[in-house]
């Protein structure tokens, strides 16, 4: 049998249409249970399309049992997928009924199964223009299997027409209605279509019409009908606009060129007093040069712009800070329209100032400060500072800062410095405990450097990591100045050693010697001599005592 390039073009041409309606509704609006089911059920009718196009144009009647094995699910399964659709679209109670949706789907399933598995084969009409069409086997389940589909496909069309009836004249389901409507029309004719030449037509005795799946165009053209004129499958469909824009915690004023108000919503309303004050112009609600940054933005021309915040005055003359944007509306071409639409950033405002006044002030704490802030990583090595680090270490040096490797090599030089080896010992170790370190870094050219270096570990629990965060203090200056006062310290300990030692013995000896000579008046030349003698020699030591005294006080000045 050689195919009949019309009869084909009839099946494809549908199935083109219902390929383009698929592709475009995924792309162009969002998913839910509805869009969904009608997705299906467009696939269900390619699959039929599908099958129609290769029964018309292959010549092996072998073939088409493997065709139409596999293919035959799709308008199996139109009608269950069509009134699935329909129990959402109209928001029919049975859409939650799962025993009803079960009995859909199980007894489609049944048909199915019986249909491909059933000990007859397939009875296949060859019709000369249409190709081979599967036909109603006698004595088989495929006359119920047809009358279960057509009920499936009227009872559907009955939840729609039921709909559009019941919500006739109701303004809010008016778009409702006319979404119905087209999808109704839609499966109307196809359905119409398919009752007479797979039902009546077969139990009259007379060869079927295969024009069902033609049919189905009407589906694809009136869906995208009830797309473009009713928001079919649009989720702002049921959204009260109105109902947004006045109870929206933002700011929304409609305006002209001039500035004139033409609307304004309820919360622009309540945090402006505009209609307390009778505002109609925003020239009323603007500072100066909030003014002028709004006049400059209209006179752009641009469709969008955005400001970071402008000054309005609210409740009382209260300042406002909004952050804000202006969208021009293009609803005439005589005049320009715009709708700006904002945010009170207040408090953000204030706390943004007060945090640039921290930052500022925390800024010149740093500069005067000898502390430099470091953040460690412990797992990449990386070390960042504040900045003020140069400030310690100089700026030839800063290059080796920023890794821990880099520091070690700092630190070490030829031989590990064993305060930073505790310090690195404690950062990857678990102890949590914030610690203080002092490091004495001697480097090879003999340059010396004091530190004090206390660190904290902050940890994050949720990817179990932490990094260290510390400061760094030089504390050369002052390490030289408690060594001198040590020094000093030492000096003022070995000077009181003298007076209370080595004074006490030269001293005794003169005030013994003194208080013999005056109570011996009876000593002779040679013992008086004697006695001067060894006072003059302890003198001597106390002199030289004296003198060590003075020399030592002398160096503790110097």
């Amino acid at each position: 049998m050689s195919y009949n390039p019309y009869s084909v073009l009839l099946a494809l041409i549908p199935l083109l249409m219902n390929l383009g309606l698929l592709l475009y509704i995924m792309s162009k609006f969002p998913k839910d249970k509805r869009t969904n089911l009608f997705l299906l059920f467009l696939i269900a009718q390619v699959f039929w399309q599908l099958e129609e196009v290769l029964l018309r144009t292959i010549n092996s009647s072998d073939l088409k049992y493997l065709i139409d094995g596999f293919l035959s699910i799709g308008w199996i399964f139109l009608g269950a997928l069509l009134l699935h659709f329909c129990l959402y679209l109209v928001e029919s109670p049975l859409k939650g009924n799962s025993k009803f949706i079960w009995i859909n789907y199980g007894v489609t399933l049944l048909f199915y199964l019986s249909y491909i598995n059933y000990p007859m084969p397939v009875a296949f009409t060859e019709h000369e223009f249409f190709g081979f069409i599967p036909s109603v086997r006698q004595g088989s389940p495929d006359v119920y299997k047809r009358l279960w589909i057509s009920g499936q496909v009227f009872f559907a069309l009955f939840l729609m027409a039921k709909f559009i009836i019941s919500n006739s004249g109701k303004k809010k389901q008016n778009l409702k209605v006319e979404q119905v409507k087209w999808v109704l029309l839609g499966c109307s004719i196809p359905a119409l279509v398919g009752f007479f030449t797979q039902l009546v037509v077969p139990v009259l005795g007379y060869n079927e019409i295969a024009l069902t799946s033609t049919s189905m165009i009407a589906v694809s053209v009136f869906s995208f009908i009830g797309m473009k004129r009713a928001n079919l499958f649009n989720y702002f469909e049921n959204i009260s606009i109105n109902k947004i824009i006045k109870e929206m915690n933002n700011i929304m004023i409609f305006f002209d060129r001039d500035l004139n108000v033409k609307f304004s919503n309820t919360y622009a309303e309540k945090i402006f007093s505009m209609k307390a004050n009778n505002t109609n112009n925003l020239k009323a609600l603007l500072d100066e040069d909030s003014l002028n940054e709004l006049r400059v933005a209209i006179l752009s021309g641009d469709e969008f712009s955005s400001f970071n915040h402008l000054n309005f005055r609210g409740i009382s003359r209260q300042e406002i800070s909004v952050n804000l944007s202006i969208h021009k509306v293009p609803i005439s071409s005589e005049e320009d329209h715009f709708i700006l639409i904002g945010n009170d950033v207040s408090d953000t405002q204030e706390y943004k100032q007060k945090l640039e006044t921290f930052t500022k002030y925390f800024k010149y704490f740093l500069d005067a400060s000898n502390d430099a802030f470091f953040e460690l990583n412990p797992s990449s090595g990386e070390i960042l500072w504040n900045g003020t680090e140069k400030k310690i270490f100089g700026k030839n040096k800063s290059n080796i800062l920023y890794s821990i490797k880099n520091l070690e090599d700092y630190f070490n030089c030829s031989q590990l410095c064993p305060e930073f080896r505790f310090f690195l010992d404690w950062v990857f170790s678990l102890n949590t405990e914030a610690k203080s370190f002092h490091l004495n870094v001697r480097r090879c050219d003999g340059e010396s450097l004091y530190l004090s270096l206390n660190a904290l570990k902050i940890r994050n629990d949720k990817n179990n990591t932490y990094k260290v965060i510390g400061t760094v203090r030089d504390v050369t200056s002052e390490y030289k100045y408690f060594k001198e006062i040590s020094q000093r310290d030492n000096a003022l300990r070995e000077i009181a050693w003298i007076q209370s030692h080595r004074v006490r013995a030269p001293l005794a000896n003169i005030i013994g010697l003194v208080w013999a000579l005056k109570s011996d008046d009876e000593l002779s030349e040679q013992s008086r001599t004697d006695f001067f003698e060894a006072l003059e020699k302890s003198a001597i030591e106390l002199d030289k005592v004296i003198k060590d005294v003075v020399q030592k006080t002398g160096d503790i000045k110097n």
